[in-house]
């Protein structure tokens, strides 16, 4: 959050999922489509973290990545 407000970049959340696929039996539970599988993208892009309220910034990542996933199935 610091390197991110210092170089006022924005942060990026990309999720993507598929409804049919193989999931791999691996920590991450990564999953490999199906071919022909429907995928559904979800980009959100969060504005720069102000200065002084890293901690802010970081729930407000983590809250906008967990909606994400939640949207995606995940």
């Amino acid at each position: 959050m610091r390197l991110a407000a210092a170089a006022r970049a924005h942060l990026s959340s990309v999720t993507l999922s598929a409804p049919r696929g193989i999931t791999f039996n691996s920590w991450d539970r990564a999953r490999l489509p199906l071919p022909f599988a429907t995928l559904q993208l979800s980009v959100r892009v969060l504005p720069p973290p102000v200065d002084d309220n890293y901690e802010a910034a970081l729930a407000a990542a983590q809250r906008a990545f967990a909606d994400s996933a939640r949207s995606a199935g995940g």
